[in-house]
């Protein structure tokens, strides 16, 4: 009877030990230098470029409106409607810039994402880094949003 409690404890303690090893997730190797680097670079250039894109689509909005109201208020003669298209081709040509600009900047985020997010690194290499981007990746990404269009996004794969 003492062996066979002794059996079920050294069964159940096993189980313990196995469950908890495969409970773990696996370890990742950690980043090398030259791509923490790289990854540095990446959140350094998203934490700037987000919030300058903001700002323009912030005023593409006032030009949009403002090229609507122009269009509302156009009479009848060449002139006014000269001038209205070509404020209108022009913005037109700024908003295709803008666009290649952010989905060029979401790519960018989804990049880091899938190769440098939650990924482990060496302090020594953080530490060799410079402070620009040092800064970046101790700041992270969690207060950053990227600017997208809503037709790229319904696009884009959703998170499981």
């Amino acid at each position: 009877m003492c062996q066979r409690r002794r059996a079920w404890a050294t069964g159940l303690g096993l189980a313990l030990v196995v469950g908890t090893a495969t409970a773990q997730p696996p370890t990742e190797t950690p980043l090398s230098a030259q791509a923490l680097a790289r990854c540095a670079s990446e959140v350094h250039r998203l934490r700037s470029e987000s919030p300058r894109l903001h700002q323009q689509a912030q005023r593409h909005d006032v030009q949009r409106a403002s090229l609507a109201e122009q269009r509302r208020a156009l009479s009848g003669d060449a002139a006014s409607r000269a001038q209205y298209n070509a404020r209108a081709e022009a913005f037109n040509t700024e908003m295709e810039r803008f666009r290649v600009d952010v989905r060029a900047l979401n790519a960018l985020k989804a990049h880091y994402d899938q190769h440098c997010a939650q990924r482990p690194y060496r302090r020594a290499d953080l530490e060799a880094l410079p402070k620009a981007h040092r800064y970046a990746m101790r700041q992270g990404l969690g207060d950053v949003r990227v600017p997208f269009f809503e037709a790229d996004a319904a696009k884009a794969p959703r998170a499981p």
